[in-house]
């Protein structure tokens, strides 16, 4: 008899890799180093964004924004108190010197390319707030488009029986003085509860009690104004313990001021102005 042989397994044959073809590969890689790229610049550029933000999404936050030669427009943003104030102040006088007439510290200024930034002002601030972010390039501001967006949600979640409008002449100085003190202040500064003595130092007369009174205006202790005949070139702030936003705050406030830890004197804080404050138009 004749042995049939088993049938034979047929093995599968491989399938051969297709090769792209080695300039659509060269394109395909571009095009992945070009999308890289793009997506790092746009993250750079956001990191650095954020970080030239003046708000920081926690603290009061004050703008001043000129509409018109005799009229400013400021609005102040509390986050922690979830209220707002919108002041028109009717008088002529140059926005950069706001901080110095009102003693009111001001965050940032809104300047428009067309010397009036009326068209932009609505109804309520939110909607002024979206003008602003659409037409964020027709602006001179040291704000951010990202300042705006936030403060534009900020304003959304305020209830309109939180938010208080005012009109304003500065030559009705004994009415607006008693509006500043109450409107503006700024609630961690109160919760911080850390006592300020002001020493001026400057031999400029009156330079004490204006800086006194801005930070009265915005809930800060002052308990001393006092003049030394010592002249001081460099302004300090003199603190105990740890550093806290209120020291930050004056540091901001006295630009150029140096730090200095201390054990604790007559005061939490002591503010000493030197000479570097004589041409200041924060206050």
């Amino acid at each position: 008899m004749v042995k049939k042989r088993p049938p034979t397994k047929k093995v599968p044959r491989k399938r051969k890799k297709t090769k792209l073809p080695q300039n659509l590969t060269i394109a395909v890689w571009f095009f992945i180093a070009v999308t890289l790229l793009i997506l790092l610049s746009f993250f750079a550029k956001a990191f650095f964004v954020l970080k030239r933000s003046a708000f920081d999404g926690s603290h009061r936050f004050t703008i001043a924004m000129s509409t018109s030669p005799s009229e400013t427009v400021v609005y102040s943003f509390a986050p922690d108190s979830k209220t707002q104030t919108t002041l028109h102040i009717r008088s002529s006088f140059d926005v950069a010197s706001l901080e110095k007439t009102l003693s009111l510290p001001i965050d940032v200024v809104v300047l428009c390319k067309e010397n009036s930034c009326r068209k932009f002002i609505k109804d309520t601030p939110p909607s002024t707030l979206r003008q602003l972010l659409f037409h964020y390039n027709d602006l001179q501001t040291q704000a951010t488009g990202i300042d705006f967006l936030r403060l534009y949600i900020l304003t959304k979640t305020i209830p309109k029986s939180h938010s208080v409008e005012k009109t304003i002449s500065l030559q009705e100085k004994a009415g607006w003085e008693s509006m500043l003190s109450s409107c503006c202040i700024d609630y961690q500064i109160t919760k911080d509860n850390e006592t300020i003595a002001i020493v001026n130092e400057s031999a400029i007369k009156g330079l004490g009690n204006r800086l006194g009174k801005l930070l009265s205006n915005i809930g800060a202790t002052v308990i001393s104004i006092d003049s030394s005949d010592t002249d001081r070139e460099t302004s300090e702030i003199v603190y105990s313990g740890e550093k806290t936003y209120t020291v930050d705050k004056l540091q901001k406030i006295l630009k150029g001021a140096k730090l200095s830890i201390d054990k604790k004197g007559i005061s939490d804080i002591i503010v000493r102005i030197g000479k570097d404050q004589a041409q200041t138009n924060r206050y």
